[in-house]
């Protein structure tokens, strides 16, 4: 996978990052969706798939889960996936890294990561933790 440095100006920048904010995802989340579904076959929609994580879990009565937990995060295959080469783990890690940068930064109602007394990140197999309240 190849990196990508772009440089916009402020008020591009502002604009990307209000739509982002919009869509509970990240600039760079975003901008990767919005290419990659307009100018490839790699057409996965990164955003409606985060955005069905994101009712599942308002719909959750409160207690604590990891993203495995989710049908929708569960249901996340090669189907919804048209053409290219990204593994199916690639997808998943890249839902994964938006979801908790979203909730580190507070912008999921009602979730958080569970923690231990130390501060710690909790773990399930291996998988964050997460707290809905």
């Amino acid at each position: 996978m190849k990196r990508l440095n772009l440089t916009i100006d402020d008020a591009v920048y502002s604009v990307l990052e209000d739509r982002a904010k919009k869509e509970h995802t990240s600039v760079s989340m975003y901008v990767y969706n919005f290419i990659a579904n307009s100018h490839s076959n790699n057409k996965i929609d990164f955003v409606k798939i985060l955005n069905n994580i994101y009712k599942e879990i308002d719909k959750m009565k409160p207690c604590k889960f990891t993203l495995n937990d989710l049908d929708s995060f569960k249901k996340i295959s090669m189907v919804e996936y048209n053409g290219g080469n990204i593994k199916l783990a690639t997808i998943r890690a890249r839902i994964g890294k938006n979801f908790y940068k979203s909730v580190e930064k507070k912008e999921v109602n009602k979730v958080s990561v569970a923690k231990d007394s130390d501060g710690n990140v909790q773990k399930r197999f291996n998988a964050i933790l997460y707290i809905k309240k």
